[in-house]
């Protein structure tokens, strides 16, 4: 019965090699607002790259530029690159509650990975930055393995290998009653 139902949802999930990627991409979980690494990919082959934002110290707060896909690969033109610039560290309250942090997981069904989401920054966080954008001269282009995945329950891309899920917008979402 399981390698029934493994080659039934083999067939169920098919891979696009189509550019119509519009959208908000959250590494490792399709749960909305878990701080991790996203792509945001526009209609107009734009996109914007920012890494996840469990590290209270990262300076740099996205990457953007064009993006093309051809067969299975998707190149990245990157044009401008978001940072902050100076500030001071700060540790964070010892009253915080590590051990919560720590425990986040990246989804919560049983289909998934139950890794805790990792805290690389500990208790140092970043304050008082400025925030700037760095245009390229010369922008640089990157490229990478491509796949995207649609089944009835989920849809996500691979990029590299690691999964980036469609998290819908607002107005996919249909109406609301109030």
């Amino acid at each position: 019965m399981r390698i029934i139902n493994l080659f039934l949802l083999c067939l169920s999930t098919f891979v696009i090699h189509a550019q119509d990627i519009e959208g908000y991409w959250q590494l490792n979980s399709p749960l909305l607002a878990n701080y991790q690494a996203y792509y945001d990919f526009y209609e107009n082959n734009r996109f914007v790259y920012r890494p996840g934002l469990y590290n209270g110290l990262c300076r740099v707060f996205a990457i953007s530029g064009k993006y093309e896909i051809k067969g299975d690969s998707i190149y990245f033109t990157v044009s401008y690159i978001d940072e902050c610039v100076g500030g001071s560290i700060k540790r964070r309250s010892t009253s915080a509650d590590k051990r919560s942090e720590m425990e986040l997981y990246w989804i919560t069904s049983e289909k998934f990975d139950y890794r805790p989401i990792p805290s690389t920054s500990n208790y140092w966080e970043l304050t008082n930055y400025k925030t700037q954008r760095i245009t390229f001269e010369n922008p640089g282009t990157w490229s990478a393995s491509f796949r995207h995945y649609k089944d009835p329950e989920q849809e996500f891309i691979e990029i590299d290998k690691d999964k980036f899920y469609y998290i819908p917008g607002c107005d996919e979402f249909g109406e609301q009653e109030e």
